[in-house]
């Protein structure tokens, strides 16, 4: 099976659903992966895109090369750790992961060991920095 995107996203919720708005709009190639029926119907019914089912680590098990240069990691906040451990082990070189990337200091510094040690980029997504009611906001304090 040959995979070609070049931005795989992870998970299927409400923020995965802003992310592909905002890739559709940019025309940027991306392939969203998610688990549920459920949650893969939502993101049909909201974005028009369908996605691939079974999970990341099904997805993963099905390609002998690269999967994507990009990843984008919305999932519950307890899946983000592990999940974006297999992508980095799995070569995808650039990570965004939605905040707060694990539940731990130590599962967030393995992560930045990990990237470092695979080469790896990876970015937590804390983009509400940069709201214009934020920044006025710090402007005010």
């Amino acid at each position: 099976m040959n995979f070609t995107n070049k931005i795989l996203l992870v998970g299927l919720g409400d923020m995965s659903q802003k992310y592909a708005a905002v890739l559709s709009h940019l025309n940027v190639d991306f392939t969203p992966v998610g688990r549920g029926e459920v949650s893969a119907k939502s993101f049909s019914d909201s974005t028009g895109i369908t996605a691939v089912l079974g999970g990341l680590e099904r997805f993963i098990f099905s390609f002998k090369g690269t999967i994507a240069s990009h990843a984008i990691v919305c999932l519950p906040v307890d899946a983000l750790y592990k999940e974006t451990l297999r992508l980095i082990k799995f070569g995808v070189k650039n990570i965004l992961v939605e905040k707060p990337a694990g539940l731990t200091n130590a599962q967030i510094n393995d992560i930045a060991n990990h990237a470092s040690e695979f080469g790896c980029n990876v970015f937590t997504a804390y983009n509400r920095r940069f709201f214009s009611s934020v920044v006025e906001l710090q402007k005010r304090i």
